[in-house]
């Protein structure tokens, strides 16, 4: 028997001569694995037990529109940042953030802009909130930066790893899969392009942080590679031409921690104003 072509009942002479109809479009191979990885070796005898018969609404429908969903995802996120490419900055460049208090030491993960215009930007649009501080960071030396790109690729080829103890030695698949509430779900995460996958867990790290494991396991793959930061794909374009996220390095000096005042905030908004004429 073909798998994932129902058996007909063979008593009945009304469907004895019915067409086969198939379930899905998986192999037979990619729901075995998928399943025993996803709930054990439990959920592979039952899908076998059953001779394949997954309502196509389990698998055909979900499956095929998140795959599709997530390539498409993929191309969005190329299609926005493709054309960012690395770039070095030089010894000695300054570095500006906007921070809700004054820090004393660069951490891990800090977001940072440098383009006087950017600089601005950011005065500019949270300047007014209460208490902020001015941050201002140099290089010690050339610093290189990771673009979008480049983050996908990296973060690509580390999906699959076992990461920290923090997180039970997991790998970044295994915690996407986790998180999901459905068997559907769950096989999705298990079966899915590595690209795709990567391009999920980059958006959700705007959310959860680059401070934390699956996050720093990246960071620490870009530090290997020789980069001191990252291109800051959410802000770009945005509130910011070229917002970065510096990498925590003996490369970075704090170079003040400023509480902003009413004359810093109405020249950044002056400037900013300016450019936007302009």
């Amino acid at each position: 028997m073909k798998w994932g072509v129902r058996k007909e009942d063979s008593s009945s002479s009304s469907k004895s001569s019915a067409s086969p109809k198939k379930h899905f479009n998986l192999t037979k191979k990619q729901v075995v694995i998928g399943a025993s990885v996803v709930v054990g070796v439990a959920a592979a005898a039952i899908i076998l037990a059953n001779h394949g018969k997954i309502k196509s609404s389990l698998l055909n429908t979900t499956y095929g529109k998140r795959t599709t969903a997530g390539k498409r995802a993929v191309e969005e996120f190329m299609e926005d940042h493709g054309h960012r490419t690395d770039f070095a900055l030089p010894k000695g460049q300054e570095f500006s953030r906007i921070s809700k208090m004054a820090e004393s030491d660069i951490r891990e993960a800090t977001y940072a802009s440098f383009k006087p215009k950017d600089v601005a930007n950011y005065k500019a649009f949270w300047g007014n909130e209460k208490a902020r501080h001015q941050i201002l960071i140099k290089a010690a030396e050339e610093t290189k930066f990771a673009s979008p790109k480049t983050q996908l690729d990296v973060l690509s080829t580390i999906v699959d790893r076992k990461l920290t103890t923090e997180y039970g030695g997991k790998s970044i698949r295994q915690i996407l899969r986790k998180q999901e509430s459905t068997l559907s779900g769950k096989l999705y995460v298990s079966l899915a392009d590595k690209t795709v996958l990567a391009k999920d867990f980059h958006r959700r790290l705007d959310v959860s942080g680059w401070r934390k494991g699956p996050g720093l396991a990246l960071i620490n793959e870009l530090k290997k590679q020789g980069y001191s930061g990252a291109l800051d794909s959410v802000d770009s374009g945005g509130i910011s031409d070229t917002p970065v996220i510096l990498f925590k390095s003996a490369v970075y000096n704090l170079v003040s921690s400023k509480k902003l005042n009413p004359e810093d905030i109405q020249t950044a908004y002056e400037m900013t104003k300016s450019a936007l004429s302009g």
